[in-house]
């Protein structure tokens, strides 16, 4: 059976050491200025902070963050560099949509621990094969569109296998041990940040 097309972002599933992700996150805070964001977004760091009191949170105290974009952190600029992703944004209100619209300022959780292995599903423009796992690739932002009714994101990983280029913003793992999950187009794959804006480790190791 096919893999169905329904991506969901990045989602944190365990640590590398073997531990449970136990949904951990860290509250950020996103500006006004930023596109829509949706839960599972690989987001990076915009070198600023809340200037204002956020619901408790004094001026200072929640680094701002940017929606991530593709590519390598070698050849391109800080929005490659991911911090993690969104595990939620905070409820200001009942009403509060489960993503956060455009042009609104707003809490964002993020699971930025660098040692957490995430769950992405392939982009499917090429077919992966198991040749392919330990390699590096770039996140895809633009193949599929996210879900304004689920919040849930659309970003996936990219097919093409850079293995020279250990710059690449992810490094495979292996496929996700994950019910109804093959090798093959849309495939889940197991993956951790190469570039992560906290991580102490050698690009791609």
């Amino acid at each position: 059976m096919a893999n169905p097309n329904s991506p969901f972002g990045a989602r944190a599933v365990r640590h590398r050491s073997g531990a449970p992700y136990n949904g951990a996150a860290r509250l950020y805070y996103v500006p006004a200025s930023l596109a829509a964001m949706y839960v599972g977004d690989f987001v990076a760091l915009a070198g600023s902070a809340n200037t204002a009191e956020y619901y408790g949170n004094q001026p200072g105290t929640l680094p701002t963050i940017a929606i991530a974009t593709s590519g390598t952190a070698v050849t391109t600029g800080a929005t490659t560099v991911l911090v993690g992703s969104v595990v939620g944004f905070f409820a200001e209100q009942a009403t509060s949509p489960v993503y956060n619209p455009a042009s609104t300022a707003r809490g964002v959780w993020v699971a930025d621990d660098p040692e957490l292995i995430f769950e992405i599903q392939d982009d499917g423009v090429a077919t992966l094969a198991a040749t392919d796992v330990s390699g590096n690739y770039a996140i895809n932002v633009a193949t599929q569109s996210p879900s304004t009714a689920t919040g849930r994101s659309g970003h996936t990983m990219g097919t093409t296998n850079d293995v020279t280029n250990l710059g690449a913003q992810l490094k495979m793992m292996s496929l996700s041990k994950r019910s109804k999950n093959a090798l093959g187009q849309y495939a889940v794959w197991d993956v951790m940040i190469n570039n992560h804006a906290y991580g102490s480790r050698v690009l791609g190791v």
